[in-house]
């Protein structure tokens, strides 16, 4: 029988202490404990703002919730114990706003089985995968202890030591991905991390976050026109929505590499679509060329610009020859073990950086198209979309030029409508006239037999004279006459106003127009008839025959 006491229990898990509250005495305590230290009542948890309910759950009886270590898209990292193996983990659990869409539920499950097939020391390892009872899905994961690259540069440049070590680290994970058929796609800083090794004492960097991830053999999940990635690191192919190959993860490492010596990006954009037109169209500068940047080898500079070649073809050929490339370079340029101590990126004036950098917007502006297409290079239509499209505007083209011409018809049969109005108008009123001018004249005459000259100078029919005004410009000497055909063409003219609005906004600016140059028409010749003298009527003029008359007389 052996000793009890040799017997070794696991060490029990710790969980942080939190604020709870007696639901019997109502006292408040911070602490671990389930149960009041007073009366013996349980302790709940008020405070849920913040709380993860994973937290402090065990799953499958063996994994004990610590944690929340960080969140990404599809899923949690939690920091959890391993009951049975009685080591820590990180278990990265999906979430439950996912749990119904079945491609992020397959590409959780992607990801799981591309870790579990690469064993790798540069590459996250994953122990387990399984499902809790509510049906969430979740991974178990080596639990990484340290900081992500990108904490680390947004902290400090690095040394041409840490820039080695950790390319050198991430490019040999990925050759051996790219040998078992799987593509990263999404390599940036956030994805990699930086942990200490425990056998050597050494920094190692670890490549996580194969979600995106593309295996060869098997069918992709990601359409081909759909955009996966950072913009800031993806090759042209992949800002085209074509299909990625290794030559894609190796674009992304020669953006992170110019990063690292730098201390900057090759390209600067304020949106994600700058990046990717920048990356699609522009040259990236040498490395050197920064102003003050001096130390990094003119071989080092032509395998980064090399590596960021706008198509697979200019690149180097696979990233195994990336990475022979690579740590030739670091054995020929850096055998003084001295110079692995310097930092690239503190050579750079950061005054005549920003110079730098303007300027470059300024030459990528002019590398860009002269015209740039109609449809863009992110946008995915068939060609049938676009026919039918097309033939849709035709279709409105032609429908507006017929309400044009029916408008204009319209127009013209109102005027022609209001003339023929006007004249029968006029030829009625003509006709009701009295004759009384001739025989005053005569009975004048009868009278006075010795006025006969005077008289037939009296008698001489006085004939009309034309009045200068803008109502008896067509011919017509009644001014209700021409009103109404002034009336009939502002009618037709808002008939064809109103035909305009509902064909198109080119025909309305037209019409718009021609009103106006009417209307000012109109003025001018308004302001005409204010300005001509002023004529006297056929009824004035017979009063002043009349008078002269009776004065002769």
């Amino acid at each position: 029988m052996s000793d009890v006491s040799s017997i070794k229990l696991p060490t029990p898990p710790s969980s942080p202490a939190r604020e709870k509250t007696c639901w019997q005495c109502g006292k408040t305590f911070v602490t671990t404990r389930t149960t009041c230290p007073d009366d013996g009542a349980k302790l709940l948890d008020l405070v849920l703002k913040d709380r993860d309910l994973l937290v402090g759950q065990t799953i499958d009886k063996k994994y004990q919730i610590r944690e929340c270590l960080a969140e990404g898209g599809m899923g949690k990292v939690y920091e959890s114990y391993d009951l049975e193996a009685e080591r820590e983990v990180a278990i990265k659990v999906l979430k439950a706003d996912y749990l119904r869409d079945e491609t992020i539920r397959k590409r959780f499950m992607h990801e799981a089985r591309i870790l579990a097939n690469l064993e790798h020391p540069n590459v996250v390892s994953m122990y387990d995968f399984g499902q809790m009872p509510s049906g969430n899905f979740y991974m178990v994961m080596e639990l990484l202890k340290g900081e992500s690259l990108a904490e680390r540069l947004a902290r400090k440049f690095l040394s041409y030591r840490e820039i080695f070590s950790i390319v050198t680290g991430v490019c040999d994970a990925l050759a051996e991905s790219h040998k078992r058929g799987v593509i990263h796609r999404d390599l940036k800083p956030e994805n990699i991390f930086i942990v200490i090794d425990p056998e050597s004492g050494e920094e190692c960097a670890k490549l996580i976050d194969f979600g995106v991830a593309r295996q060869a053999e098997r069918q992709t999940l990601t359409q081909t026109g759909s955009l996966w990635g950072t913009p800031a690191y993806m090759s042209p192919e992949q800002c085209r929505g074509e299909q990625v190959s290794e030559s894609g993860d190796l674009y992304a490492m020669g953006v992170i590499v110019y990063e690292l010596v730098c201390g900057h990006l090759p390209f600067v954009a304020n949106t994600q679509m700058g990046y990717a037109v920048k990356h699609m169209h522009v040259t990236p500068r040498a490395m050197k060329s920064a102003p003050g940047l001096q130390s990094p080898p003119d071989a080092l500079d032509d395998l980064v610009i090399q590596t960021l070649g706008k198509t697979a073809e200019e690149r180097p050929e696979n990233m195994e020859a990336f990475l022979s490339a690579f740590r030739a370079i670091v054995d020929t340029y850096f055998a003084d073990k001295s110079q692995l101590d310097n930092v690239p990126a503190l050579e750079v004036d950061p005054e005549e950086l920003k110079v730098w950098m303007k300027e470059g917007e300024l030459e990528g502006e002019k590398e860009k198209p002269a015209r740039a297409p109609q449809r863009s290079q992110l946008t995915y239509e068939t060609e049938a979309v676009v026919d039918v499209r097309d033939a849709l505007k035709q279709n409105n083209q032609k429908r507006s030029m017929m309400i044009l011409a029916l408008a204009g018809v319209l127009g013209v049969l109102i005027v022609i409508s209001a003339v023929v109005w006007s004249m029968d108008r006029k030829s009625s009123e003509v006709k009701a006239l009295p004759s009384t001018s001739s025989s005053a004249s005569v009975g004048v005459v009868a009278e006075d037999p010795k006025q006969d000259v005077v008289l037939e100078k009296a008698e001489e029919p006085t004939p009309p004279e034309p009045v200068a005004s803008a109502d008896n410009d067509m011919g017509f000497g009644d001014s209700s006459a021409s009103q109404a055909v002034g009336q009939g063409a502002m009618i037709a003219a808002h008939v064809t106003i109103v035909a305009n609005q509902i064909a198109s906004p080119v025909a309305i600016t037209q019409t718009k127009s021609l009103t106006n140059k009417s209307k000012s028409s109109k003025r001018r010749k308004t302001t005409s008839t204010r300005r001509s003298p002023s004529r006297k009527s056929q009824k004035e003029k017979k009063e002043d025959v009349k008078d002269a008359l009776k004065n002769t007389l």
